[in-house]
């Protein structure tokens, strides 16, 4: 794990838990599914359980079986960490789309839906613009080619007003030549 790997960077609190022994990072009832036979053994599981699963907007992976299990009874609550984006499941669901289409069928949304929305692996406009402004000479255009229209339309305008550089959207099948 990336962690354990930086232990340096720990707090306080965490290194004196090191020093004493203990895995911080492996609790005792942690258990790691390494493949998709034992993740899907976790549908068996009577007891409580937190699964923290990959795929963020709910796009695919293993994920799909755990909600197709889940969404459909009141009893479980799905977290979702970050941003979803438009036209995604993780978005039909945080939105209280009463169904979502999982492997071909239509799940039941009834478990309660909860979100943290402060978490991003996304930089926000001033970071991207402390990074632009490290530059050592402005590009002739700056793509902007992640994000939803207005955020887009947005941080092409802060990064026009502030640096005074020529922005682009570009859409679907645009084609440019970069020299």
């Amino acid at each position: 794990m990336i962690f354990e790997q930086h232990k340096i960077d720990y707090d306080f609190q965490a290194k004196i838990l090191e020093l004493q022994g203990k895995k911080i990072l492996q609790p005792r009832l942690l258990h790691i599914t390494r493949d998709v036979e034992d993740s899907k053994k976790l549908h068996d599981l009577k007891s409580r359980a937190i699964i923290i699963s990959a795929s963020g907007m709910v796009t695919g992976g293993r994920i799909l079986h755990h909600l197709q299990h889940r969404l459909p009874d009141e009893r479980h609550t799905i977290l979702f960490i970050g941003y979803q984006a438009e036209g995604t499941r993780g978005r039909a669901i945080l939105e209280g789309q009463p169904t979502v289409k999982i492997h071909g069928s239509e799940i039941a949304v009834k478990a309660r839906i909860e979100n943290i929305p402060g978490f991003s692996a996304h930089a926000d406009y001033n970071e991207i613009l402390a990074w632009l402004m490290g530059f050592n000479r402005p590009p002739k255009k700056t793509f902007i080619v992640h994000g939803e229209p207005a955020t887009s339309q947005a941080l092409a305008e802060k990064i026009h007003q502030t640096l005074n550089w020529e922005t682009v959207i570009p859409a679907y099948g645009d084609e440019y030549q970069l020299e």
